[in-house]
């Protein structure tokens, strides 16, 4: 509720194994997969198992509460994390998500999607966004995401002290991205409503038998890959392999080209890129 840390976000998708995950050992999120990409009751009872297991390899103890999403109604044994449930209907104002907290966090994802294909049109390339280019998008979304928000949206619901109040910090649009949005043509939606594009897509439910055999199926093969299991739509998507040696010449020039421009954000990206054998 201070904002201070935030737990990884999980990204839920069609495919098992994506096509553009090739090669990949590891990812800045986690990922599931089934049919429908929703959160079902299995899914939500993995995270919770594994938020768990980092509280207590931490050796602390979390209260974590939840809405009451018909996936969340399952909860597994935990040491480290107490669940509290919102009471019904009542999420829109107690839970802190719903106060800004989304808003912002999928303005930072749209942004990062506008300014991709304005790179992919100034390049006169394809545009397409994979997978892997969503999951580095929210990834970098969600850091973006200020401890000032995520305090001020949990005082707004009432998570704080008697004497604490919640300050203002309006979400404003950065201009930048509103003149770079103006470049996309045939464009007859404002950037706001872009981002709210998808409020009532349905992102949990009951999956069929069927569905749910098929997803045992798929994570008891995962070493076969079925044609079920691969995203197809980013079949020119595959990335080379990279050198510790490319790796490097590559740090080295970005670092070189943050050294000739006056831009914190790059030169403390560069700065924090490390290379572990």
């Amino acid at each position: 509720m201070t904002g201070s840390e935030k737990l990884k976000p999980l990204v839920i998708g069609k495919a098992k194994k994506p096509r553009c995950f090739s090669g990949c050992k590891s990812l800045p999120l986690d990922y599931d997969a089934n049919k429908k990409a929703w959160m079902t009751a299995d899914i939500f009872k993995g995270w919770l198992i594994k938020v768990d297991k980092k509280m207590i390899k931490e050796k602390r103890k979390i209260l974590l509460f939840i809405d009451n999403c018909t996936a969340h109604h399952i909860i597994p044994p935990l040491k480290a994390v107490k669940v509290n449930f919102f009471p019904p209907n009542t999420t829109s104002k107690l839970q802190p998500l719903d106060q800004g907290i989304i808003k912002n966090f999928k303005s930072a994802y749209r942004k990062e999607v506008v300014r991709k294909l304005i790179t992919d049109m100034e390049q006169k390339s394809a545009s397409s966004i994979n997978v892997l280019h969503a999951i580095r998008m929210i990834d970098k979304a969600w850091r973006s995401v200020s401890k000032t928000t995520i305090s001020n949206c949990f005082k707004s619901c009432g998570f704080s002290l008697p004497q604490e109040e919640a300050s203002e910090e309006p979400l404003e649009l950065d201009v930048s991205v509103e003149a770079d949005w103006n470049k996309l043509q045939n464009i007859e939606v404002q950037f706001e409503d872009f981002v709210a594009c998808d409020e009532g897509l349905a992102t949990t439910g009951t999956l069929t038998d069927a569905e749910i055999i098929d997803t045992v199926n798929q994570n008891m093969d995962d070493d076969d890959v079925n044609e079920n299991d691969v995203d197809y739509t980013d079949s020119t998507s595959f990335e080379l392999p990279i050198t510790n040696k490319k790796a490097r010449t590559a740090i080295n020039t970005l670092r070189a080209y943050a050294e000739r421009y006056d831009d914190i954000e790059i030169m403390y990206s560069v700065h924090c890129l490390s290379l572990k054998k």
